[in-house]
């Protein structure tokens, strides 16, 4: 389980297999590592990162809070169970009968180490290899966190259960006597628990919780201002803080990382307290941990370890402040410390020997020689993409343009480097269409990007690589997915010409009408009579007008689908007939002037839209409908033009053509009440509205629905029975998500259209 680096003679722990073996090792040509083979897998192992996993007891390292060092050099570890072991020469030592659980924040000062022991609202204070104590008289607060005072002659204390902060005599300290001076909500520390404190130039002392805010205490004045996130003064809190060599501030919590001149004589403001913007730190981004080493602050978050380029920041601060400058950010491969747990709080340590940087997480503590891994060669990352539609594939080099045919909607991108270290690059990758604006996540080093079923149009897939030196490189690829025929713009120019000649013949043909009614009304009524009816007539005008427009939204529909499978498809035979059928309805209706048509013309309509659906996309879904044969004759019942067809239509082409998983089903039904009404429902176990309404190509419709709903709202106007028109969202559950739409249409069979 031990490798030597004979040039370094650094020892490594590897972690193996009870039933594993060595069979080979073989170092890396270009990096300082070695690739090491057993019985059962590959392993690469960096020497300038150690493992410590038998910390506690020879046997675990599990849940270690505090990482502490004394002057002499010990490094003391000690976790949540009150296990505490020293580690010199790389071998750890428990303390036998420690038995105080460690909380976090605990600190070497002088040849001791101090850490708060959970349960005792006292400190405990240890030598290496010596059981701790504790300080009496014990605080009525525990604690969290502990440093010593920049002029080294106090010991700061983080307190909780509104304990503020401790304040104690380096020398009280050392001879075992807790004579603390609290500041704690008397003087304006507001905080419940508080869990980092930081020193300013000035002597001020910034303190914070993560969930609550922070505040800082001026010891000049003696009083401290704290800003609540409940009370709207801040908008973030703390868990960890540092002061760096120019006298800035770092604050970082729960909602990423800030920053602050601590060399203002004001009283800082939240508005004095600025957020660093950078893709490895976005916006709810949680830092457990900092720590400053030389011109770098080492940041703890989540699962990564970044290294802030303090040089870089002072220099360009104005900039960065602006977004005109992106700040330098290092990471620690994932390869090269393979973090399985988050940071712990406050749990990172810079070794007094030789800067190497200590880090505990929840299971493991890690050291690394930091001053190495800065002085290790850059390898810039030189992306390329591979595109894969349907059964082709494309490599892309960056700016270089693909162009894909209209079918070729579903893409699968994959990012392609190769870098002399054979380690991973953190990667943002997006694909947006033509005046998106971008929206990047991640980043991670997940290579691979899918877009199903994409509109025709222009593309770009955007990527950046976070560099091994901390810059981030950008890069650009176009795709075009060119347009079916129906989408070229003089087929729509000759498909409009069609539809405005006939709207404008029905138009004629309805302005004809209502002058003949008009003026046989202003003959044969009287004053009053003559005005009620006038509005009748122009509430029938709106109706039909409406109603005019969904007869050429039909048939474009029906167009576009024909477009979309005009290549090659033997049932466009069939689909042309149904279309014609469903045409001449519309015609006869339109000729007629008519609202309403009898339910089996509007039953054939819904038979045609189903039809030229399922060839669209490939019969994937299943259509179950319910019609009893003891309905009334369907050619006697009226129904509104289009209140079947429409919400299936939706249903086939919003909630189930967007599915990607599971089964794609469509129920339509129509009953009969006993109360002389016709019950139609619609139900699909498709995305859902909401989900589809996230898609480009349903932003873009809505005609249809929203005008047959206009034409029942006219008509209920003028019935004392109305037709009821619902829809139901998330009405069915698969695999314990809820999706699906369902509509229900309700007529009475009694129903007078002629208004």
């Amino acid at each position: 389980t031990h490798l030597v680096d004979a040039t370094s003679k650094a020892i490594v722990t590897i972690a193996l297999a009870n039933s594993d073996r060595w069979q080979m090792v073989t170092p890396s040509r270009f990096w300082p590592s070695y690739f090491v083979g057993t019985t059962s897998s590959l392993l690469r192992v960096f020497p300038y990162v150690r493992h410590y996993p038998k910390l506690y007891k020879n046997a675990h390292t599990l849940a270690t809070h505090s990482l502490m060092q004394t002057d002499d050099g010990t490094i003391i570890a000690g976790n949540y169970s009150g296990d505490i072991s020293f580690i010199r020469n790389n071998i750890a030592h428990p303390v036998p009968e420690s038995n105080f659980p460690v909380l976090p924040g605990g600190c070497g000062i002088g040849n001791a180490y101090y850490y708060f022991a959970e349960g005792t609202s006292a400190l405990a204070k240890g030598a290496p290899g010596k059981k701790p104590v504790l300080l009496k008289p014990p605080i009525t607060a525990s604690g969290f966190f502990v440093r010593p005072s920049l002029d080294g002659t106090k010991v700061l204390a983080g307190l909780s259960s509104y304990g503020g902060i401790g304040i104690l005599s380096l020398k009280d300290a050392e001879a075992g006597r807790a004579n603390w001076q609290l500041i704690d909500s008397t003087k304006g520390v507001k905080l419940v628990n508080v869990l980092t404190i930081a020193e300013d130039p000035r002597g001020r002392l910034w303190f914070g919780r993560s969930s609550e805010g922070w505040g800082v205490y001026d010891t000049a004045l003696g009083r401290a201002v704290t800003y609540r996130i409940a009370d709207g003064q801040t908008s973030f809190g703390a868990v960890s803080s540092a002061v760096d060599n120019q006298g800035f501030v770092w604050l970082a919590g729960r909602h990423g990382l800030w920053f602050a001149n601590g060399n203002s004589a004001a009283t800082p403001t939240p508005r004095d307290v600025k957020r660093l913007e950078h893709p490895l730190l976005p916006l709810g981004t949680d830092i457990s941990a900092m720590r400053l080493w030389d011109s770098y602050l080492i940041i703890g978050a989540g699962k990564r370890v970044l290294l802030l380029n303090l040089d870089h920041f002072h220099q360009h601060k104005k900039d960065i402040q602006l977004g005109n400058t992106t700040p330098i950010i290092k990471y620690l491969n994932p390869h090269e410390l393979d973090l399985t747990a988050e940071v712990d709080q406050n749990c990172v340590l810079v070794d007094k020997r030789d800067s190497s940087l200590w880090i505990g997480t929840n299971n493991q503590v890690y050291q690394v020689d930091v001053k190495t891994w800065l002085q290790l060669p850059f390898y810039p990352a030189k992306a390329s993409i591979q595109v894969t539609a349907g059964s082709d594939t494309f490599l892309l080099n960056p700016n270089e343009s693909l162009s894909l045919k209209p079918t070729s909607n579903s893409l699968q991108i994959n990012v392609l480097y190769q870098t002399p270290d054979n380690m991973p690059r953190l990667i943002q990758k997006a694909l947006l269409a033509e005046g998106d604006s971008i929206r990047w996540f991640g980043p991670d080093t997940d290579h691979q990007l899918v877009a199903l079923n994409r509109q025709s149009g222009k593309y770009t897939f955007h990527l950046r690589i976070l560099q091994s030196d901390g810059t981030i490189t950008t890069h650009t690829f176009p795709i075009t997915i060119r347009r079916f025929l129906w989408q070229q713009w003089w087929f729509w120019l000759l498909i409009s010409g069609v539809v405005i000649g006939v709207t404008v013949y029905l138009f004629f043909l309805h302005k004809q009408k209502q002058l003949a009614e008009a003026n046989a009304a202003r003959i044969a009524a009287e004053a009053d009579a003559f005005r009620s009816q006038q509005q009748r007539k122009l509430t029938g005008m709106q109706v039909k007008s409406l109603s005019t427009q969904f007869r050429p939204h039909f048939i474009l529909n029906a167009l576009n689908t024909i477009g979309a499978q005009l290549y090659d498809k033997p049932e466009v035979d069939a689909v042309l007939g149904q279309l014609g059928d469903s045409i001449g309805i519309i015609f006869r209706s339109a000729q007629a002037g008519s609202i309403a048509h009898p339910l089996a013309q509007e039953w054939r309509l819904v038979q045609s839209v189903c039809s030229i659906k399922q060839m669209e996309l490939r019969h994937s879904i299943q259509i179950h409908d319910d019609v009893p044969a003891e309905l009334p004759a369907m050619e006697n019942f009226l129904v509104p033009m289009g209140i079947l067809q429409i919400p299936v239509e939706n249903a086939l082409v919003h909630g189930l053509r967007n599915k990607e998983e599971g089964p794609k089903d469509l129920w339509i039904s129509i009953q009969q009440q006993s109360d002389e009404r016709i019950i139609f429902t619609i139900t699909d176990n498709g995305i859902g509205r909401k989900a589809a309404a996230l898609i480009s190509n349903y932003r873009g419709n809505g005609v249809g629905t929203k005008n047959l709903l206009a034409i029942i709202e006219l008509l209920n106007k003028h019935n004392n029975h109305p037709i009821e028109y619902l829809i139901h969202d998330d009405v069915i559950e698969e695999d314990g998500k809820r999706l699906g739409t369902q509509v229900t249409i309700s007529i009475p069979q009694n129903f007078q259209y002629d208004i």
